[in-house]
C-alpha cells in the first residue's frame, strides 16, 4: 500500500574504555561508584564534548571522562557510517577494583532494509573455514557476473595451525573477532556498493569456524541493520560454487 510505514530495525556500536580509578580527578566518581570496590553496570544517558574532548554520564552526580584520540576517531568513523542519521547516546558503566570499565553505545533506529532484486545488488558471500572466513563480493551488470572484490580473513591461532600443516585441534575462541570480521566485510561491501543494496549470505555450514560464525548471529543481524545490509544465512554443498544471481 502507497504511504505505508516500513518496519523499522535498531541497531547499536558499543566502544570499551577503561580508566583507573587512581588517576581520575578527586571526587570525580559519583556516589555510586565510589562506595564499593565493585558496583553493579549502572546504564544511564550520555553525551559526547568534542571540543572539551569529554564523555559525559548523567548519573546522580554527573561524571566527566577524558576520551582519548582512538575514542574520538571511532566515533566519528562509525557516526559517518550511519548519516545523515543521527545515533542515541548512552553508557554502561561500572567499577571493578581499581579500573572504571565504560561501554559507550550508540544506538540508531532504521527502516528495516528490503531484500533487494539481485541483478541490481553487490551480492557478498561469506563462508566459514577452516581458518577464518572468505568473501567473494560480485555484481551482475548486463547480466554478466563481476568479480568486484575478494578476501581471506584468517583468525591468527588458525593461520598459524594452517600454515605449520597441522589439522583438527580445537576451534580457536573466535566470537569477539568474528563479529568484529564481520562488521569489516559489511563496511567494505557498502564502500564498494557505492550506495547501491547489498544482498549478503551468510554460509556456516562447514569449516572450523562454522560455530563461531553461528554463535555470532546476533551481532551479525545487528551489524547487518547498521550498514542497511540484507542479509541470509543459507548454504550451499562443499563443490558448488556461491550461487549466480539466477539463483538467488
Amino acid at each position: 500500500m502507497a504511504g505505508e510505514a516500513r518496519e523499522t530495525v535498531e541497531a547499536a556500536r558499543t566502544l570499551k574504555l577503561t580508566y583507573r580509578v587512581k588517576e581520575l580527578p578527586p571526587k570525580a566518581l559519583p556516589r555510586e561508584l565510589a562506595r564499593a570496590r565493585y558496583s553493579p553496570l549502572l546504564t544511564a544517558p550520555a553525551s559526547i564534548d568534542r571540543e572539551a574532548r569529554k564523555l559525559v554520564i548523567q548519573l546522580q552526580q554527573p561524571l566527566e571522562l577524558q576520551l582519548p584520540n582512538h575514542a574520538l576517531d571511532w566515533l566519528k568513523s562509525v557516526e559517518g557510517e550511519v548519516a545523515p542519521l543521527k545515533p542515541a547516546t548512552s553508557a554502561r558503566i561500572a567499577r571493578s577494583g581499581g579500573r572504571l570499565e565504560v561501554f559507550l553505545v550508540l544506538k540508531v533506529e532504521k527502516p528495516k532494509p528490503a531484500r533487494p532484486d539481485p541483478r541490481q545488488a553487490l551480492l557478498v558471500y561469506v563462508r566459514a573455514t577452516e581458518y577464518g572466513l572468505a568473501v567473494v563480493a560480485a555484481s551482475c551488470g548486463g547480466g554478466r557476473a563481476e568479480i568486484r572484490d575478494t578476501a581471506k580473513h584468517a583468525h591468527p591461532i588458525a593461520r598459524k595451525r594452517v600454515m605449520s600443516g597441522k589439522r583438527g585441534g580445537p576451534v580457536p575462541r573466535g566470537r569477539g573477532w568474528t563479529a568484529d570480521c564481520v562488521a569489516r566485510i559489511f563496511a567494505r561491501a557498502r564502500q564498494l556498493a557505492g550506495g547501491e543494496p547489498v544482498l549478503a549470505n551468510i554460509d556456516a555450514e562447514g569449516g572450523y569456524f562454522r560455530r563461531p560464525l553461528l554463535r555470532v548471529r546476533g551481532l551479525v543481524e545487528n551489524y547487518a541493520n547498521w550498514y542497511s545490509v540484507y542479509t541470509e544465512f543459507k548454504s550451499y554443498p562443499a563443490r558448488a560454487s556461491a550461487p549466480s544471481a539466477g539463483e538467488r
